[in-house]
């Protein structure tokens, strides 16, 4: 899409750079300017340089600068429409359409994603009001910051209760429906609530919109765990929950990926930052390509019959293809991360995640598993499946590297592994 070099000065005048950049950094007056740590590399003094009269910013350090468009891009990671667009809405700025069609799409996505946020602000309303949802939210180690943070909230186990808040708030039965949030009755002409009796959790998008929520029980009904279905706002496999958070972070290592909400909320408020859920076990291509966007680095925190399950490896080896390193995270059997850091600690924690596995490593140690040494025939089976995972390897080097290691340790020949590997 092209936009006139009007549409992109107003864009810029009417986001003021400062203004802009102090929702992402703590800044300080400096004489005409403002300055604050760069948070584009590691330093203790400050370096970064933000202008309000040019409307530019530089940091001293490592040469980076540019305008309120160039640091969105920089800090969103995003291309130049993508930032120009994020900076558009936070101005009230409309954009030119392609047609009256996508205008009228873009005017009902807002509706749907003001109808989200009513909806998450409902819910948290309901939780602060309601003893027993809280209750067991603070009974799982969660404090009142960090229920607040991930704006936590509680459905009540009525039929119509969000149904009737949201049409009393003013949006028309089609608008309702097109959320995902209600369901049709048998006769077709009236809904009820999708999400009852459950703790709710919103999920947001890195422009932090609402744009989904998941529900989850607090007893041991099925299913355990509900989310939104796809609509106009949301699509699972584009989304990534708690990303909003861990894109934050100045000098992101890596991305923690484990499997549930309670267990991101958990990890965060130890601290643990960098901690996400993928809103399904598997991953998709476009899930891994907003992974690397922030980080090459991906450690999975998944139990490990979770991690054991085809559909789940195969989530790993696409993470793998789009050029991230990816690593196994591996807990005691039965264990999952919110369990295992609030009964072992941090520190525990954090050497877990330094113990953490190469994806290689992890299917050669999932082919041994249950493999006996002196058995010869288990010896056979493990040089074969040991073979095909070193034939996805392109490096000579790692690859002779890993037979010399498990061929010593197998007793198996290792001109029989290279054999079997040309085979």
């Amino acid at each position: 899409m092209q936009f006139s070099e009007d549409k992109i000065s107003e864009i810029i005048e009417k986001n003021d750079i400062v203004d802009v950049i102090s929702g992402y950094l703590s800044v300080k007056k400096s004489g005409n300017n403002y300055t604050c740590l760069c948070p584009f590399h590691s330093e203790k003094t400050p370096s970064f340089s933000i202008s309000p009269s040019k409307q530019m910013f530089y940091c001293f350090g490592c040469g980076v600068g540019g305008n309120v468009i160039s640091f969105v891009q920089k800090i969103e990671r995003m291309n130049f429409v993508e930032s120009l667009k994020l900076l558009a809405e936070k101005a009230h700025v409309d954009l030119p359409q392609d047609n009256s069609k996508d205008q009228e799409r873009a005017k009902f996505l807002k509706t749907l994603y003001n109808i989200n946020v009513e909806t998450a602000r409902y819910y948290h309303k309901n939780l602060l009001e309601n003893k027993k949802p809280l209750e067991y939210l603070k009974a799982r180690g969660l404090s009142e910051k960090i229920i607040t943070k991930f704006g936590l909230g509680y459905s009540l186990n009525e039929w119509e209760a969000l149904y009737r808040h949201l049409v009393k708030t003013g949006y028309s039965i089609n608008e309702i429906k097109q959320s995902g949030l209600v369901l049709p009755k048998k006769d077709g002409r009236s809904f009820y609530d999708r999400f009852r009796g459950r703790i709710m959790f919103p999920i947001i998008d890195l422009k932090g919109n609402v744009i989904a929520f998941g529900g989850r029980v607090m007893d041991d009904s099925k299913p355990k765990y509900l989310n939104s279905p796809d609509t106009l706002t949301f699509n699972k496999g584009f989304n990534i929950f708690g990303l909003n958070f861990t894109k934050l972070i100045k000098d992101l290592k890596n991305i923690l990926i484990v499997e549930g909400y309670m267990d991101v909320i958990a990890l965060h408020q130890y601290g643990i930052q960098n901690a996400v859920a993928s809103l399904g076990t598997a991953f998709t291509e476009n899930q891994a390509k907003l992974l690397k966007r922030y980080s090459n680095e991906i450690i999975i925190a998944y139990d490990s019959d979770m991690a054991g399950q085809t559909a789940t490896m195969k989530g790993l080896n696409i993470l793998e293809k789009q050029g991230c390193t990816v690593k196994i995270l591996r807990l005691p059997s039965g264990k999952d991360p919110d369990e295992y850091i609030r009964k072992e600690g941090v520190e525990s924690f954090l050497n877990v995640i330094e113990r953490s596995l190469p994806l290689i490593e992890y299917k050669i140690e999932n082919i041994k598993k249950g493999l006996n040494i002196e058995n010869l025939q288990d010896r056979i089976k493990f040089a074969q499946g040991f073979a095909e995972v070193l034939s996805d390897i392109e490096s000579d080097i790692e690859v002779n590297a890993y037979v010399k290691k498990y061929a010593l340790q197998m007793r198996i020949n290792e001109e029989s592994i290279y054999s079997e590997l040309n085979r």
